[in-house]
Formats: structure tokens, sequence, C-alpha cells
């Protein structure tokens, strides 16, 4: 039953948000296209503190590498919301962080924000944008993430 109703919740977020819903789909197809397993729909992940966690997608790589990748649009947002995200997403995810945004501005934005939140923690942050990648802009070794950097 929980899955079904997880099913129906993301369903019923997507079906408000169009927008929203058509970045997921064209962030699953260029994760799919650059090699990677994508479920677009994942379970709700129990943290450490009791908190739940459920990323946008989860990418699996060629090396069987689970990721979570959440999807962003460059809109405004609660501060708290977000550094409450961002910190739940370190917890489920290790201090892996992947991020596909809709343009570069969103991109830079979500930078900030990551690094302002998570503080001097060590952490693994690949970020992309789908605007750039559109017009063929690749990072290193033609990854589809543009920014790849690794602290602590």
């Amino acid at each position: 039953m929980k899955g079904k109703r997880l099913r129906t919740s993301i369903q019923a977020e997507w079906r408000i948000d169009p927008e929203y819903t058509l970045l997921n789909l064209q962030a699953a197809d260029v994760l799919r296209e650059a090699g990677y397993q994508v479920n677009p729909t994942p379970p709700e992940i129990t943290l450490p503190d009791g908190g739940l966690f459920r990323p946008d997608l989860v990418a699996i790589d060629h090396q069987g590498v689970t990721h979570f990748v959440e999807v962003e649009r460059d809109v405004d947002k609660n501060l708290e919301q977000r550094q409450a995200k961002w910190r739940n997403f370190y917890q489920a995810s290790g201090g892996r962080v992947f991020v596909m945004c809709d343009n570069r501005s969103c991109m830079r934005n979500i930078r900030s924000e990551i690094n302002y939140c998570l503080g001097n923690k060590p952490l693994v942050v690949s970020l992309t944008n789908l605007a750039d990648l559109q017009t063929g802009k690749r990072g290193e070794a033609e990854s589809v993430w543009l920014e790849a950097r690794t602290r602590g």
C-alpha cells in the first residue's frame, strides 16, 4: 500500500506542476542517453535521524553505483526548506550530491545553496544544466556533469 500511495503522491505532484514533470522527464532521458539506468519514481529513504528523503531520480552508473539526483528549476524557494532539503540529501547520499538544473543560473544558485548549507562537510558535488547540455556542452571526459568537485 505504501508504494501505491507514494506513486499517487508523485503523480499528483507532477500533475500540479507540468513544467517540473517535463524537466524530470528530460533529465531522466539525458541520464539514460549517458548510460545510466534511471528510476524516475524512487522510494522514500528513511534517514538516520528518522526523517524522510525522496530524490527526484535514482541513477545507476555503468559501475553499478547508485546516485540520487535532484532536478531543479530556477525559481525562488523557501530558504529554510532548501537548507533542510540539502541536509537531508547529504544524509541520504553519504555526501554525494548530484543535481540537474534547467539552466546555468539555476546551477550557480544551487551551487551556492549547497556550499552555504553544508559548510565544510566533506562531499562530492556533481552539477549540470539541461540548457548547456542541449547545446552540446559536456564536462570532463564528455560527462553530462558539467561540474564535479570533491571537498574534504
